[in-house]
């Protein structure tokens, strides 16, 4: 009988943890992320809108090239524009500047254009970017526009370059200007 009764002693043992209360405990898991302030800026492309002019990109840049840049008649400016887009994404604030180096297509080897010629040629350059748009035209000397954000910010610059028919023949050489697009993070 004592066999039994150590059996049913260690059988009540055994009961008794399942009978006890349950004890919850709560440990919390953090899961974190950090997003830093960050701009991509990817090479141009062309948009609709150009006429007289083709464009191609050159590594992180980009050519404009007049197909008829003078009327062959007159020697006078023609008319043209490009449209060129810009895929831009900021995380946060950036500043963003559009220069124009030289104001104006300029002629780097004449000095002083003979009567009656011109040697640059000036042109509207405008720009869009996260519904802000700012325009120029160009003057002779260098240029900028500012579309800084103050908040995050994705989409695309357009830039709008139009050359109005000219007044005058221009003087034989060849015209150039540099729009820089210069995209940083805001400190």
């Amino acid at each position: 009988m004592m066999r039994t009764f150590g059996t049913f002693v260690f059988a009540a043992a055994m009961a008794s943890p399942a009978l006890a209360a349950t004890v919850t405990q709560a440990q919390p898991l953090t899961v974190l992320g950090d997003v830093p302030v960050r701009c991509k800026m990817s090479p141009p492309q062309a948009s609709d809108g150009g006429s007289n002019t083709s464009f191609s990109q050159n590594g992180a840049g980009g050519e404009i090239d007049f197909t008829n840049f003078v009327d062959p008649v007159t020697g006078k400016l023609a008319a043209s524009s490009a449209q060129i887009a810009f895929p831009i994404i900021c995380t946060g604030a950036q500043t963003l500047t559009v220069t124009t180096q030289n104001g104006g297509l300029t002629n780097t080897n004449v000095t002083s254009p003979s009567g009656g010629f011109a040697a640059r040629a000036d042109y509207t350059l405008s720009a869009s970017w996260a519904s802000t748009v700012q325009s120029l035209q160009t003057v002779g000397s260098s240029a900028s526009l500012d579309l800084s954000q103050s908040a995050p910010q994705s989409g695309q610059l357009v830039l709008n370059f139009t050359l109005a028919p000219g007044n005058q023949p221009l003087e034989a050489g060849s015209y150039d200007d540099a729009i820089v697009v210069q995209l940083n993070t805001a400190q």
